[in-house]
């Protein structure tokens, strides 16, 4: 018998929720958008299922005679390249939505951050804006010479008054974006990750 968790998945998608909201909070105290409306754009939620009386599927066995159990977890996946294309039609459906184009990646990052439970990150804006000005550049197609991400995201700042990052601030970022699988760094420089995938069996507490 195959039974999905359909409960499971709308306590995920309440947990998310909770969690958009304690991220933009960091933010700023106004929220500019509804956090439901967040997670139905950018995040995608599935069901766990569970399958019993499927020996060949088995990773929890009742007994020793054959039979049991098994898990397939559920998924929440966070699409970057979606956010990169849709991002702008997103902020203008909104009309409450005002204030810099990275707040909602800043917003995201935070949920990803605590979706893997990785407490000692501090992300700030200047994680937000590396990522976004590299994906308006690159669409995730090929990878980034360091050299030339340093220039990209600069340039990026300059356009929206912030002040220029450092080589040594840069990689800083870089290697905490790659601690929650955001990016990967690699011979052939900078690589875009698609898409996060986190597996789940039950809703956790934040």
């Amino acid at each position: 018998m195959i039974t999905v968790l359909t409960d499971e998945m709308i306590k995920m998608r309440s947990l998310i929720v909770k969690m958009i909201d304690e991220a933009y909070s960091l933010e700023s105290g106004k929220m500019m958008f509804d956090s439901a409306d967040l997670l139905e754009q950018f995040i995608e939620v599935s069901s766990p299922i569970l399958i019993e009386g499927q020996e060949q599927l088995v990773s929890i066995h009742e007994n020793s005679s054959g039979g049991g159990i098994s898990l397939k977890p559920g998924n929440i996946i966070v699409n970057w390249k979606k956010l990169s294309y849709n991002l702008p039609d997103f902020v203008i459906t909104i009309s409450a939505v005002t204030g810099p184009s990275w707040v909602i990646p800043f917003v995201l990052l935070n949920v990803i951050k605590m979706l893997y439970g990785v407490a000692s990150l501090t992300l700030e804006a200047d994680h937000a804006t590396c990522l976004l000005a590299l994906w308006e550049y690159n669409r995730g197609d090929t990878a980034i010479k360091e050299s030339n991400g340093l220039l990209i995201i600069n340039q990026f700042r300059a356009k929206n008054n912030q002040k220029p990052l450092s080589r040594a601030g840069f990689r800083k970022i870089l290697d905490e974006l790659e601690s929650i699988k955001c990016v990967k760094i690699g011979h052939d420089g900078i690589i875009l990750v698609e898409e996060i995938r986190i597996k789940y069996l039950k809703e956790r507490s934040i």
